[in-house]
Parts: structure tokens; sequence; C-alpha cells
């Protein structure tokens, strides 16, 4: 398996979680092993998001504009938008923060997926978000695209 860089790390967290509170209104009911590999990354990519998040703040705050007396200058101080540098270094840095490799071993599981797709019901969206997640999580063989489900 592929290691995953921050920024990967990041959105697989994110559709993880977006695809968890999505399965719960539509009452999708995944098979034990596929809830349990979410819950156990989720917790693995949980730790990332949070240093992603903390890092994102000092970034910002490393690259905004100061007033005299060294406090952040705001465009809008009520939405918390930041006066930024004007010399793009802001970008630089978080393009190379989030390339670099997050260090995540994802809890990987042994799938047949065509047979999976018989079982699942749900909406289009929740199903793509899952065959997302399971191509990260399949061990060797990638998710197949399945034409109907």
């Amino acid at each position: 398996m592929k290691s995953l860089t921050i920024g990967e790390a990041v959105d697989l967290y994110n559709i993880i979680v977006s695809f968890n509170e999505q399965s719960v209104q539509e009452k999708i009911d995944l098979p034990g092993n596929i809830s349990y590999a979410l819950f156990r990354n989720t917790k693995k990519l949980e730790s990332v998001f949070k240093f992603f998040t903390d890092k994102q703040k000092e970034l910002i705050e490393s690259n905004a504009l100061k007033n005299k007396k060294g406090e952040i200058q705001y465009e809008d101080e009520a939405k918390g938008i930041v006066k930024l540098r004007k010399d793009n270094t802001l970008n630089k840095e978080f393009a190379e923060y989030v390339s670099l490799e997050s260090g995540v071993d994802l809890y990987t599981i042994n799938l047949d997926v065509e047979d999976l797709a018989k079982k699942i019901n749900g909406s289009h969206i929740a199903l793509n978000r899952l065959w997302f997640i399971l191509d990260n999580l399949i061990e060797e063989a990638p998710v197949k695209v399945l034409e109907s489900v």
C-alpha cells in the first residue's frame, strides 16, 4: 500500500467523516470488518488532521501582517480573515507541508468488492465516498469501478 501524504491523509479523514455522517442518515448497514476499519482509521487519521489544523494556523499566523505591537492584522476580524503578506510564502510553505509523508499506517482489510456491492444500498454520493475510502483500505487489489449497483 502506498503511503499517504499529509494532504491525502486529511482528505481521506474528511471523506470518512462525511461518509459516516451520511451512512447514519441513510441507515447504510456495513459489514463488521468495514465498520471496524473505518473506526480504526478514523482514529489514526484524526491525529494527522489535528496536527494539520494546528500547522495550518501556525503558517497563517507566521505569514500574517502585524502591526507595530506585533499583533495580527485582520481584513475582517469578526470572520477571522487575516491580512497576509503578498509574497506568496504561505502558499509555498503550505504546498510543501501537505506533500510531506504522513506516517499513517492504515488498517487494511481483505474484501470482495463485487460481493459487497450487492449487499449495500445507499445513495450514489455515499457509495462513491465508500468506494474511494475502500480503495485506500483494501489490501493489494484496487477497487473496481462498478457500472451499476
